[in-house]
């Protein structure tokens, strides 16, 4: 298994980072906001993005990335029925 993390500095993403380091846990970092996002993600079986609840433009792509990327398939963090709540 192959996580994404969009990486952002004022996010969770530093420690998700850490942690599939210190588990040796494959990862590698996306910016959500490239082109090529779906490209990007082939290799990859989760997203994790920590989206910024008060910037209107990553609560609107988000939901909406998020949402497409679950229906192909694979997990992403939060999921549909988890992002009006997880942070």
């Amino acid at each position: 298994m192959k996580i994404a993390i969009h990486h952002s500095k004022i996010s969770f993403s530093e420690n998700w980072i850490s942690y599939c380091e210190e588990n040796n846990i494959p990862y590698k970092v996306v910016d959500c906001y490239d082109s090529d996002i779906i490209q990007q993600l082939s290799d990859c079986d989760a997203l994790m993005w920590h989206h910024y609840h008060l910037s209107g433009k990553d609560t609107l792509f988000a939901k909406q990335l998020l949402y497409s990327i679950e229906m192909s398939g694979k997990v992403v963090f939060p999921d549909f029925r988890t992002d009006w709540h997880f942070d």
